[in-house]
């Protein structure tokens, strides 16, 4: 028989030739020790006795990197690069609200919203925006997965029908519903195909038919529908018009309906000064007042990332404290009550926060690489388990396998 001792404990009901071993040992370095007591021990035997060191590392950490709040689900993407989503709210997903990988090699992801023609009348369908590691762009849409361009390193697509695409030498690309002039050519007519309308650009976003890219030297252009004032100037532009200088991010919101134009843009300076215009019905621009905006009004300071959602913004200050304001009717702005109050001005959600991305949902990354859902919760979006229709007002962690 033989007696097996870890770093000189005896393991007890351990008297075979063999020992396996489980998954509950902690990292650190071990000392196996063997004595047969009438036989020999095989490879572990020296006179009787035999004694091994070896250790335990820590198994590798899959971390949540980036995520996107959409239509009917949000999307995480994992450090070792792949795509997964919660929710079931389109028809390319199936019926399931249950958590899914897509792909593998993913860099980053975004919505999608493919345009068609129905008995004369433009219709958008929801899909997936996928970037690969390798440049290439890929859709998912209808459960199929299409290549649609390579030497991609950013793209946004837009609710009503109109996809950016930023090339790795600059160009800013267009194709989709064009019916406010959103594609940037000059015209008015729908792109099947994508064609060029700007180049020396480093960012692009696209939002319910307008358009927004941020150049090399910081300055931010604009085109498309500008009713209230969503791009920071007056007059309507179906060309890119310069808005705005020093500008490191540009975020500006959708719609859930390609018709309803009510949107605004928040723009993220270099001193770290937020900048919101637009639309202000719910107070989402964040000034304290619920007036339309068709110039850029201080929002907030000292911040380093923000999402314009349907109708609530958030953002993330450079000391990790996450901000909301606007719509709370489901609880999206994360304070722990839902109510149909106007919430114009910013008031503080959460600490240890790194990046957010807001839909009808809020979806939040902390600083543990932790992904955090509040709001929406109809096909199963927010990750934490069924779906339902109601108010979800606190952040609740959401799980990936």
């Amino acid at each position: 028989s033989y007696v097996w001792s870890l770093n000189g404990v005896v393991i007890p009901n351990q008297t075979s030739s063999s020992l396996t071993f489980g998954s509950n040992l902690t990292p650190g370095m071990y000392w196996l020790s063997c004595v047969a007591t009438n036989s020999t021990t095989g490879n572990l035997s020296t006179s009787g006795s035999a004694t091994i060191q070896f250790s335990v590392s820590a198994a590798p950490v899959t971390q949540i990197i980036q995520t996107i709040a959409g239509y009917g689900l949000t999307l995480a993407l994992k450090s070792d690069g792949t795509l997964w989503k919660f929710g079931s709210g389109v028809s390319y997903m199936g019926s399931t609200s249950s958590t899914t990988q897509l792909m593998t090699n993913v860099q980053t992801m975004g919505n999608y919203w493919n345009y068609y023609l129905s008995s004369g009348f433009g219709n958008t369908q929801p899909g997936i925006l996928v970037l690969k590691t390798d440049g290439t762009l890929w859709t998912i849409l209808n459960g199929n997965t299409t290549q649609l361009m390579s030497g991609v390193q950013a793209f946004s697509s837009g609710s009503d029908g109109h996809t950016l695409i930023l090339k790795t030498d600059g160009t800013v690309w267009a194709f989709g519903n064009n019916s406010n002039g959103q594609i940037g050519d000059g015209t008015s007519t729908t792109r099947t195909t994508p064609v060029q309308v700007l180049t020396g650009a480093i960012a692009v976003d696209a939002g319910n038919a307008t358009s927004f890219a941020i150049k090399s030297d910081h300055s931010l252009w604009a085109w498309g529908y500008n009713m209230y004032g969503q791009l920071g100037v007056t007059g309507s532009y179906s060309v890119p018009v310069s808005v705005l200088n020093n500008v490191a991010a540009v975020s500006t919101s959708q719609s859930s309906n390609m018709y309803s134009y009510q949107t605004y843009t928040l723009a993220l300076l270099t001193n770290g000064n937020l900048m919101a215009f637009g639309y202000n019905g719910q107070g989402q621009l964040g000034n304290s007042t619920t007036t339309n905006s068709t110039t850029p009004v201080l929002a907030a300071t000292g911040v380093i990332a923000m999402s314009a959602g349907l109708n609530f913004a958030a953002l993330v200050k450079n000391d990790g404290t996450l901000w909301t304001c606007g719509d709370n009717t489901k609880g999206e702005l994360g304070l722990g009550t839902s109510d149909t109050n106007v919430h114009s001005s910013y008031q503080q959600a959460a600490t240890n926060v790194t990046s957010v991305s807001a839909y009808t949902q809020l979806a939040v990354i902390k600083n543990d690489y932790s992904l955090w859902t509040c709001g929406t919760n109809t096909y199963g979006e927010l990750g934490i388990g069924a779906s339902d229709s109601n108010p979800h007002p606190s952040l609740q962690q959401a799980y990936l396998p």
